[in-house]
C-alpha cells in the first residue's frame, strides 16, 4: 500500500519487523522523527554497542534503533519505571538467582552472590511472589471500590 508521498513502504502502518528489516531505508536524522527520549535511548544503547560489541557507528545506529523499537511494541504506552544504580543492579541479581535456582542450589547461590542462605530465601520468596503476580490473576482483588 502507498502512503502519500507516494512510497511503498510506510513506516507508520508496518509491522515492527518489516520496520527493522527497513531501517537503513528510512530517514533517520530527521529529529521529528523519534521524540527526544528515544532518540537519548536510542544514542545510549548506539554508544554500548559500540564500546562492547565493536561495532561500527551506521551498524550500531541500525541496531540500537531496531532494539528501541522491539522495546517500543512491548513497552509502548505504558508508564515505566527505571531503578538506578544500587536498586537496579540488586533488581538485576535478584533476577539472575531466580533464574539460577534449581531447587537445591542456596548455599552455592549464597556463595555466589555473597550473600546468608536466609537472603537467598528472602530474594526468592519476593520473587516468586512478583512471578506468581505477573502471571495469575488476583482472586481477591476488590473489583467494585
Amino acid at each position: 500500500m502507498a502512503n502519500d508521498t507516494g512510497e511503498l513502504f510506510d513506516p507508520l502502518d508496518a509491522p515492527v519487523e518489516d520496520i527493522i528489516d527497513r531501517l537503513d531505508e528510512l530517514d533517520n536524522d530527521d529529529p521529528r522523527a523519534w521524540p527526544q527520549l528515544l532518540a537519548d535511548l536510542v544514542d545510549v544503547t548506539l554508544g554500548h554497542l559500540q564500546r562492547r560489541l565493536g561495532l561500527d557507528a551506521p551498524a550500531a545506529r541500525l541496531e540500537a534503533q531496531a532494539l528501541i523499537l522491539v522495546m517500543a511494541e512491548y513497552f509502548g504506552g505504558r508508564m515505566i519505571y527505571l531503578p538506578k544504580n544500587e536498586k537496579l543492579r540488586r533488581a538485576l541479581r535478584d533476577t539472575l538467582i531466580w533464574h539460577e535456582f534449581t531447587g537445591d542450589n542456596v548455599a552455592e547461590l549464597g556463595r555466589r552472590y555473597d550473600l546468608s542462605d536466609i537472603q537467598i530465601y528472602n530474594v526468592l520468596r519476593e520473587q516468586r511472589r512478583l512471578h506468581r503476580a505477573k502471571t495469575q490473576a488476583d482472586l481477591f482483588a476488590d473489583k467494585g471500590a
